[in-house]
């Protein structure tokens, strides 16, 4: 009777399916006869979500054309991204959660005369706006400087292509958190250029959100943003939306 019931247990292990992973193989000698068997069991590939390692997009303001004295220089306005670190989570077959977190130094210049002040409004209030320089002098430069925290939580799908290589395509949500912010002024003078600072501040929201979308092939994709937010507290500053688009490349 013993004898039967170890060949019933050998034969379950003989039923797995033979396209599991084989890991063990192990031999058990019973009443003078001798069985092999192997443990076998299903053990799924791990996935992670396609976040920037490093990025570089190109960016833009929606809202500056209804302000009379302001251009943005679209090709000297970017954005690098460094990224920290994330976590996964495999929900799905081809699906995967993620969060991160990220480093990102952003630049806008404007072309012209101008520069963002805060000035006093007559209810007393401070109030950041684009003003032509109070002495008629020559900008070679004038920019915003932003850097923030940011931490993207993306849903990914993807899938194997060409063996081993990935597609892949995310989007979500990336939180930031500003920790420096600063307009400049680059001006012209006889032999030299002068750099001046015109406020640190300026009404930005500290804490913001933006949209974000990623498609790639393996380790390089394309990434995009555009924050629904404007930049600038409520009837602080102008009504201007950061967009942008670019290249990523993953570590």
């Amino acid at each position: 009777m013993n004898k039967v019931i170890t060949l019933l247990v050998v034969g379950l292990f003989l039923l797995i399916p033979a396209n599991a992973q084989t890991d063990e193989v192990s031999s058990v000698t019973y009443d003078g006869s001798a069985y092999s068997f192997s443990f076998v069991w299903n053990k799924k590939e791990s996935i992670r979500t396609h976040l920037p390692g490093l990025s570089f997009s190109f960016n833009n303001l929606n809202g500056l054309d209804d302000i009379s004295n302001a251009n943005l220089n679209s090709s000297q306005s970017y954005s690098i991204a460094l990224g920290l670190g994330g976590f996964n989570a495999r929900i799905a077959d081809h699906w995967v959660f993620g969060i991160g977190a990220r480093l990102d130094f952003a630049r806008y210049h404007f072309k012209g005369n101008v520069g963002l002040r805060e000035i006093v409004d007559p209810s007393g209030s401070y109030f950041t706006t684009f003003v032509d320089d109070p002495e008629g002098r020559t900008y070679k430069s004038s920019k915003l400087i932003l850097y923030y925290v940011t931490i993207p939580v993306v849903l990914e799908y993807q899938c194997k292509v060409n063996g081993s290589n990935r597609f892949w395509i995310n989007g979500g949500v990336e939180g930031l958190v500003k920790y420096y912010s600063k307009s400049q002024v680059d001006i012209k003078e006889t032999g030299h250029v002068k750099k001046q600072s015109l406020g640190h501040d300026l009404n930005i929201n500290p804490i913001s959100a933006r949209l974000v979308f990623n498609i790639g092939f393996d380790k390089y994709g394309l990434t995009a943003f555009y924050q629904p937010i404007s930049l600038f507290k409520s009837d602080r500053g102008p009504d201007l939306y950061p967009w942008g688009i670019g290249f990523a490349v993953g570590f």
